[in-house]
């Protein structure tokens, strides 16, 4: 049975996404990098960036700034700060919030 190419679609579904928080961003660093150097390279971008680590209520653009300074660190920690910084934008663009620092290293 042929489609009409031009009928608008039948429903618009979506697909929420969880809030990233600081635990779940540690879970991710520590399923490639262990929990002790997860933790360790986490509480290191934080100190970096002002944000607590402990925080229960951090927005997804103080995480970003976290992801970001990860992502200068050595290839593994760059790769896993990427994916990272993938989930955090995907819950900024779905949710349509707003950025200040889109959390990227400056180029080289």
């Amino acid at each position: 049975m042929p489609t009409d190419r031009t009928a608008p679609p039948v429903g618009n579904v979506s697909h929420p996404l969880p809030r990233p928080t600081h635990a779940a961003m540690l879970v991710s660093l520590a399923r490639y990098l262990g929990a002790d150097e997860a933790t360790e390279a986490w509480d290191a971008a934080c100190r970096e960036t002002g944000v607590d680590p402990d925080g229960s209520e951090t927005s997804p653009d103080e995480l970003l700034r976290v992801v970001g300074a990860l992502d200068v660190a050595d290839s593994l920690v760059a790769t896993c700060a990427a994916s990272l910084r993938i989930r955090l934008m995907s819950y900024i663009l779905v949710n349509d919030l707003g950025v200040n620092d889109l959390g990227r290293s400056p180029a080289p």
